[in-house]
């Protein structure tokens, strides 16, 4: 058995689940109106309700957001600030928030507010930047201003959407609902590292001229030792005499066998490096082939991911790009 302190514990924590479940209920198919003036609002009704505090008990005072729920339908908002009266219908289709931006005329101006014509802009999707004759104010979409001039260029803009303009002409007392419907930007094409897949480069064949330098090596040698000691030898056999023949004709001899030797390497050696560049091109050649047609259907695998990234997107944005006029 509970005793007193336990079930009046257990009555407020019902208490308090039911009071949660309601307020989800009551706010999980309706729109959050966010309301701000630049003034304190000494009354405000919408539709024949009046209303002193939003939905977090917070009064509608000058440049603080005013709070409230309010289910899909048409609506009259009515706010008073001393002699002057503000009169608007919104009209509620979706369960996103929308904000409403009201400013009243001081009274050193000529035009009261409710003499200007006013203009209702959303966008799809929203909180998109908002440009009047070229200056971005400093609210997003969806909004509610008055418009102190007949025709104005207006212009929305998102990060990854592509900007709408539009020229506007509003009448006075007038009110337009426009509504820009952004365009996704094309997104960005694909390439084979995203699709998991690696283009190979070429491998590139080697240089002939190796063979040059074996050849041009050897054949230096062969030079060096026609002079070092052939050449000497065969001036020793001039200079000196029949005695001393021996030493001359082993310089001749060491001196041309050497350079012989020297030439016939830079023909053998050159020859061997000749052949193993062309048989190891050959194979290049071969690996140069697979690497070219692997790449090849690489590139057609993401060709047509691109092609069909980019059908997706033309048919997800077709009925984007567009703007939409209602005059009331």
């Amino acid at each position: 058995m509970l005793c007193k302190k336990e079930k009046f514990i257990l009555f407020v924590g019902v208490q308090l689940f039911l009071l949660f479940f309601f307020i989800q209920t009551a706010t999980a198919d309706s729109t959050l109106v966010r309301i701000r003036t630049d003034v304190d609002i000494s009354n405000f009704q919408i539709n024949d309700s009046s209303y002193i505090t939003d939905s977090y008990n917070n009064p509608l005072s000058a440049n603080n957001w005013f709070l409230i729920h309010l289910s899909n339908g048409e609506y009259r908002f009515s706010l008073q600030y001393r002699e002057q009266q503000i009169d608007t219908s919104l009209i509620i289709e979706n369960q996103e928030s929308i904000a409403l931006e009201i400013s009243f005329l001081h009274k050193n101006e000529i035009l009261k507010e409710s003499d200007l014509p006013k203009l209702y802009i959303t966008s799809n999707p929203d909180s998109g930047f908002i440009t009047l004759d070229g200056k971005t104010l400093d609210i997003l979409t969806p909004t509610f201003i008055s418009i102190p001039k007949d025709t104005i260029s207006v212009e929305v803009y998102k990060d990854g959407y592509i900007p709408l303009v539009t020229d506007l002409m509003i009448k006075e007392l007038q009110k337009k609902q426009v509504k820009f419907i952004l365009m996704p930007m094309e997104p960005a094409p694909l390439n084979a590292d995203s699709l998991g897949y690696t283009l190979e480069k070429p491998i590139q064949p080697l240089d002939i001229r190796a063979v040059d330098k074996i050849k041009n090596k050897y054949i230096g040698m062969a030079e060096t030792f026609m002079i070092f000691p052939f050449a000497q030898g065969l001036i020793a056999k001039i200079v000196l005499d029949e005695d001393n023949q021996t030493e001359a004709n082993i310089l001749v001899g060491s001196g041309a066998i050497l350079s012989a030797g020297s030439y016939i390497l830079s023909k053998i050696l050159s020859k061997r490096k000749s052949n193993e560049i062309k048989e190891r091109n050959v194979e290049i050649d071969r690996q140069n082939l697979e690497i070219k047609s692997s790449n090849k259907e690489i590139e057609l695998i993401v060709r047509k991911a691109n092609a069909e990234k980019k059908v997706k997107w033309k048919e997800k944005s077709a009925n984007k790009g567009v703007v939409e006029i209602i005059s009331e």
